[in-house]
């Protein structure tokens, strides 16, 4: 647990779509356990997914809300839905104002979100969201009454191979029954097969490139790039 509530950090994971965030389930968890405030959110309930044939997208958004809300528990971590419809996340100058609003006002010390060059509208849009979302929660008169927001905020991205920002390494072996936990309340939704043995699999082949059991990982892109005095 944090040593006290000036150590305490807060961790804001935001995406596009309720599963999108189970590449960050553990490190999600580590900072939960830590004591660290975290925060995970969704721009939409992802009600056009094609994994629920037979249901109207109000039915289908009320389940993934579910899903989202039992992960959620699993992690114990505060859970929050924006209110866009899936496939219609798109950034504009509103959507960059209200996400920095709610960055001014939770304060992150940290966010977790999708890359900009995934191959879903939605997800990229996340991203280009928070991005300019970060930017705006520094203006006083756009996040009134909420104080700006100024600090080097880190943004830890999925990894796509095409970007060349450096990776970071999580060790979430702790976590893994508490990760294959939360997998499952979609897997039990949407009928995936095999999920425990890929879940290892993948968390083991990341792990076996920084020396761990288990791990996940994240490019990081920041607004300044932090001196160093000694490389050892």
């Amino acid at each position: 647990m944090a040593d006290s509530s000036n150590s305490r950090k807060t961790v804001f994971a935001c995406f596009a779509h309720p599963d999108d965030e189970v590449g960050a389930l553990g490190t999600l968890a580590n900072h939960v356990e830590r004591g660290d405030r975290v925060v995970l959110a969704w721009m939409t309930c992802g009600e056009n997914t094609s994994m629920s044939k037979g249901k109207t997208p109000a039915e289908v958004a009320r389940a993934r809300r579910a899903h989202g809300q039992e992960v959620g528990k699993i992690l114990g971590c505060e859970v929050a839905f924006f209110d866009y419809g899936d496939t219609q996340v798109q950034l504009s100058r509103e959507a960059a104002v209200r996400m920095g609003q709610v960055i001014a006002e939770l304060k992150p010390d940290a966010i977790i979100t999708w890359d900009s060059c995934n191959s879903h509208p939605d997800h990229r849009e996340t991203c280009k969201i928070i991005m300019d979302g970060m930017r705006f929660a520094r203006l006083p008169r756009l996040v009134e009454p909420h104080t700006p927001h100024r600090i080097d905020l880190p943004v830890y991205q999925y990894v796509d191979k095409r970007r060349h920002d450096p990776i970071v390494y999580v060790d979430v072996s702790e976590h893994i029954d508490k990760i294959l936990k939360a997998v499952a309340v979609y897997s039990e939704a949407f009928d995936w097969t095999d999920v425990e043995e890929r879940v290892r699999m993948r968390r083991s082949a990341i792990g076996m490139e920084c020396g761990v059991r288990y791990a996940e990982q994240f490019a990081i892109r920041r607004r300044v790039v932090q001196p160093l005095t000694y490389l050892v």
